[in-house]
């Protein structure tokens, strides 16, 4: 193991960023010795991310199954991939879909939670929805979000440590929640309203004549009772109390123009000097802070270890030093090294 990359997993140091080739470095990290890897792998043949990359199809897959198990490997949690596939010649390759179908058919691999869409926004004063400007063409539509999956091996599903309600907001309106419903196994609605002989009716006990108790939804009760029973009914009340804080979702970039306070960090804008850092437009292929920060708050504990493989210009260090964790990454391209290292030395707590 580089020696630089020890004195972070021992804790003597807060980062470190080598130059090697992402599966040969891995391999020589311990199993589990970090809490989260993200990272933005090359798009099939997109670029050339001046290494001469040019992998497509099944061979991009392949590399990348490699790529994905040797990360799930050394992560104690979650393995997050922003990743989409390329559209040539109005045709769609589908590796991403390839990709996931092989490490969780395939490999074992658990995909937890759900996939997060990256929405592409622009600023407050901006358009809607950019992603490319021009694209889309005279035939289909302009690419306005990317997905983001997350991968583990089932035995860190769920992760040990979360913090889903970060970047949540306050909730809106003055009341949470409602008259729930589910349906039995044959088929029939519980607490359904507008059932003869229940119009009106809210969730509680049945009656002898078998419609429900009215029971009005009151935010000061919490649902210590909430569940359904084996044949799919209600085992309880579902009344909730209004959280502080409202989970954010999995839609990342939405707007909140509509909220009556400017919630700027809810959005993730693009474009030319919105990317979290001016050394940012170094890379590549840049992808801007907003979108690592929230994985770096939801999935690695605090002083945890953030690991990306493709560092690129630094923006997963950059996110994890920002908010208190250690940093390990490293890049093929020697030409990109130097700016990931002037990066993470500005970020606040960086030296």
């Amino acid at each position: 193991m580089p020696s630089l990359t020890r004195e972070v997993l021992e804790g003597k140091r807060k980062w470190s960023v080598e130059t090697a080739d992402c599966i040969s470095w891995l391999n020589r990290l311990p199993e589990g010795c970090v809490d989260l890897v993200f990272f933005s792998p090359p798009y099939e043949d997109c670029r050339t991310y001046g290494i001469g990359f040019s992998l497509k199809g099944m061979e991009w897959v392949n590399w990348m199954r490699d790529v994905v198990q040797a990360c799930a490997r050394v992560s104690s949690g979650l393995v997050v991939v922003n990743m989409s596939s390329k559209v040539r010649n109005h045709r769609y390759s589908c590796a991403v879909e390839w990709l996931v179908t092989d490490l969780t058919r395939e490999d074992g691999l658990v995909c937890w939670p759900s996939p997060y869409a990256w929405v592409k926004m622009e600023d407050r004063d901006g358009a809607l929805p950019n992603g490319i400007p021009g694209s889309g063409g005279r035939t289909c539509q302009r690419r306005d979000w990317e997905p983001i999956y997350c991968f583990a091996r089932p035995e860190n599903v769920p992760p040990s440590w979360t913090d889903n309600i970060a970047f949540g907001t306050t909730p809106l309106g003055s009341s949470f929640g409602g008259e729930f419903s589910n349906r039995e196994e044959n088929g029939t609605r519980v607490n359904d309203p507008w059932k003869k002989g229940n119009r009106g009716a809210g969730v509680g006990p049945r009656r002898p004549d078998g419609s429900y108790t009215r029971s009005v939804i009151d935010p000061e009760m919490s649902k210590p009772t909430f569940g359904h029973n084996e044949g799919g009914s209600v085992k309880g009340g579902h009344r909730q109390v209004k959280p502080a804080i409202s989970n954010p979702g999995n839609v990342i970039g939405m707007h909140s123009w509509d909220r009556p306070e400017d919630e700027s960090w809810f959005r993730v804008p693009v474009g030319g000097g919105k990317l979290g850092h001016e050394l940012a437009h170094e890379s590549h292929a840049p992808m801007p802070l907003g979108v690592a920060e929230r994985f770096v708050r939801w999935f690695a504990p605090p002083n945890g270890v953030v690991l990306d493989p493709f560092t690129g210009s630094g923006t997963t260090g950059h996110a994890a030093l920002k908010h208190g964790r250690r940093f390990i990454g490293c890049d093929l391209d020697k030409s990109i090294i130097p700016v990931s290292i002037k990066r993470l030395q500005q970020v606040e707590g960086g030296l």
